[in-house]
């Protein structure tokens, strides 16, 4: 077992079950063949000297089967590394060791440590794709960098039995350079207190001075805030009056204009909204030429875009006409002849496929203009 490094055996005097149920090992004294152990205690593990510790081990309370390893083996018997116990790629997982992995049972995790995971022997599923899976042996000393612990333990001993000696000689000075400086600091802190007294008096003297002209400044602040607030009071005033006033100029100013615009429709004269032209009809009234901005019919219905069969479907002659934007058709939802002779549209309601229009009035088109670059239309009655 020794020159297969089996059951944790190597080049080193840790107890180990080999094969048996409890921690044992060969003893180097003539009297005693061998005896039992136990495990070492996680609070004393590196407190006292060993030949060297494998660094990365685990150290644990109980190490008496291979279900107990949580050592940092990643290499199988037949010389494959181990796969991740998280992924079932290249070898998918079984299903029990995946539930195990998802409770993070038997000591597996995000890792490809070798594991038992309850059967009984050390193994993991490998990184080949034509081998699932292979034994493992646990890593041994001769797998982990030696150093001289022992050296190292006796060394730090002797610094520490050094570095003891000299605080104890540092302590015995430091009490006697405290005791005088004590005697000198009490003859200094009584010479202290009453300079602090005599202080203290002048400190309470210039208080007093100090809260006296403080109140003085106080009353002038007041003073200085109750002039501003009636400064802006008059402000504020000053600033609504002159509101008032650019509101009534304002009003004027539209009222004026409104009549402007009521006389200039009665002398059926020819007037300019930003974005659109509007022009009166002729006694003609062809309808061939609307290119106004109504898109509600008159059983108040909005009107659906030219340019789309949702919620009704176009007819296949305006289709064509959307197509070759004639008519003033286009991609918009505007009223149109569309070469019927009255203005109509296609409806956005599923119900009513389609509906006729009043064209839009000149009052209600100024009241509520289209923007300036509305593109397809211009006010028309």
């Amino acid at each position: 077992m020794f020159e297969e490094k089996r059951e944790g055996l190597g080049n080193h005097n840790y107890c180990r079950t080999a094969k048996w149920s409890k921690l044992w090992c060969y003893t180097d004294s003539s009297g005693k063949n061998w005896d039992v152990c136990n495990p070492e205690d996680v609070s004393t593990y590196g407190k006292y000297p060993q030949p060297f510790h494998a660094p990365g081990c685990t150290n644990s309370e109980k190490m008496l089967h291979p279900n107990d390893y949580k050592g940092c083996q990643t290499k199988t018997r037949g010389g494959y590394t181990c796969q991740n116990w998280n992924t079932d790629s290249p070898n998918k997982r079984g299903g029990s060791y995946k539930r195990m992995y998802e409770k993070k049972e038997a000591y597996l995790g995000d890792h490809n440590y070798c594991r038992s995971a309850k059967w009984g022997a050390l193994w993991c599923y490998t990184n080949n794709p034509k081998k699932s899976w292979d034994r493992c042996d646990p890593l041994t000393a001769d797998d982990f960098p030696k150093d001289d612990a022992a050296d190292k333990h006796n060394e730090a001993a002797a610094k520490a039995k050094a570095a003891a000696e000299k605080a104890a000689a540092e302590k015995k000075a430091a009490e006697e350079k405290a005791k005088k400086e004590a005697e000198e600091a009490a003859k200094k802190a009584k010479e202290e207190a009453e300079a602090k007294r005599k202080k203290a008096e002048e400190d309470k003297k210039k208080r007093r001075e100090k809260e006296l002209a403080l109140k003085a400044a106080k009353a002038a602040a007041e003073a200085e805030a109750k002039q501003r607030a009636e400064e802006e009071r008059l402000k504020k005033e000053a600033e609504e009056k002159a509101k008032k006033e650019a509101e009534a100029a304002k009003a004027a100013a539209e009222a004026k204009a409104k009549a402007a615009k009521e006389a200039a429709e009665k002398a059926n004269k020819v007037f300019r909204i930003p974005g659109c032209e509007y022009t009166e009809f002729t006694e003609r009234g062809d309808k061939f030429d609307y290119r106004g901005c109504q898109s509600r019919t008159k059983g108040g219905y909005t009107c659906q875009p030219w340019n789309t069969d949702s919620p009704n479907k176009r007819g296949g002659s305006y289709k064509r006409m959307y197509e070759k934007k004639t008519d003033y058709i286009g991609d918009h939802n505007y009223c149109r002849s569309a070469k019927w002779g009255a203005l109509w549209c296609y409806t956005n309601n599923p119900r009513k496929n389609w509906d006729v229009c009043d064209p839009e009035t000149a009052e209600s088109f100024a009241a509520n203009p289209p923007p300036p670059h509305a593109p397809g239309c211009a006010a028309s009655e």
